[in-house]
C-alpha cells in the first residue's frame, strides 16, 4: 500500500473514533468548565446516556421504516394513495433524523444530567447498608 492509502486510513479511523467519543468530549467539556465532581464519571453516564436515547429513537422509527418499505406499495396499489404517500414521505425524513438526534442529543444529555449531578452523587454515597458494623471494638 502506498503512504497516501495509510493516511487516508488513519484519517478515517480518527474521524471515526472522534465522531464516536464526541458525546464524551462534550460532557468532559461541559463538566470541566462547571467545575463538576466525578467529572470522567458524568462523561461516562452522559455517553452511556445519549448512546441509549439514540437506540430508542431508531427502534422508534423501525416500524415506519418497515411500514413504507413493505406496506405502502402494496396500500398504494389497493388505492389507498394518500396513506402510502403519507408514510412513504414520512420515512424520507429518517435519514435527518438518524443523524439529528445523536448530534442533538450530544448537548442536550449533559445540560440536563449537569444540573442533577450533585444530587445524584449524594443518592449514590448514601448507601450504608453494605458496610459491617462491629459490635464489639478490638482492643
Amino acid at each position: 500500500m502506498a503512504a497516501a492509502d495509510y493516511i487516508l486510513f488513519l484519517g478515517i479511523v480518527g474521524g471515526g473514533l472522534f465522531v464516536a467519543l464526541l458525546p464524551a468530549l462534550v460532557a468532559l467539556i461541559l463538566a470541566r468548565f462547571s467545575s463538576l465532581p466525578r467529572r470522567y464519571l458524568f462523561a461516562l453516564i452522559c455517553t452511556v446516556l445519549t448512546y441509549g436515547l439514540t437506540v430508542a429513537a431508531l427502534v422508534v422509527q423501525a416500524p415506519l421504516l418497515a411500514a413504507s418499505t413493505h406496506l405502502a406499495p402494496t396500500w398504494a396499489s389497493l388505492g389507498h394513495q394518500s396513506l402510502a404517500n403519507t408514510v412513504a414521505y414520512s420515512a424520507e425524513w429518517l435519514g435527518y433524523v438518524t443523524a439529528l438526534v445523536p448530534l442533538v442529543l450530544t448537548v442536550i444529555c449533559p445540560l440536563w444530567l449537569r444540573s442533577r449531578w450533585a444530587a445524584l452523587l449524594v443518592a449514590a454515597g448514601a448507601n450504608n447498608s453494605f458496610k459491617p458494623n462491629l459490635l464489639r471494638k478490638s482492643a
